[in-house]
């Protein structure tokens, strides 16, 4: 990111502005491929590769939706990781739920994103992660 804002490709580390985002998400997402296909073939544990393929799935998502929108990253971030935790340890962690609302407030409040991007970054983050999670239990 350093390098990115050095040659002026990005105006900031938070890679605010949605016409800046498709260089550093398709590095991010090489990056997350490369790591996968490095799970499989090391034959990692099935939850590792589930939780990684959901974050490749997640980010492919939401690179194409900012091509043309911006949608919040650190929204799906949230659900995301609030998704595993329910699904990994049920109700009892059910009170994680309750920062994705406030990230959201956070970067709507730091004027970041609009209500609207930031619940569909949420709901992309955990509906992604909790049907990759799901779907992995069924095989």
């Amino acid at each position: 990111m350093l390098w990115l804002i050095k040659r002026g490709l990005v105006s900031d580390l938070d890679v605010q502005r949605r016409e800046e985002r498709r260089r550093p998400l398709s590095f991010t997402l090489a990056g997350m491929l490369i790591t996968v296909l490095g799970l499989w073939l090391t034959a990692a544990p099935a939850l590792l590769l589930a939780v990684g393929a959901a974050q490749l799935i997640q980010t492919a998502v939401a690179l194409a939706i900012t091509l043309r929108w911006k949608i919040s990253m650190h929204g799906a971030a949230s659900a995301a990781c609030a998704a595993l935790l329910v699904f990994l340890l049920g109700l009892q962690a059910a009170p994680v739920l309750a920062a994705v609302p406030l990230v959201a407030w956070a970067h709507v409040h730091l004027q970041r994103h609009t209500p609207l991007q930031t619940i569909a970054g949420a709901a992309l983050g955990g509906l992604v992660t909790w049907g990759v999670l799901a779907w992995h239990t069924l095989i």
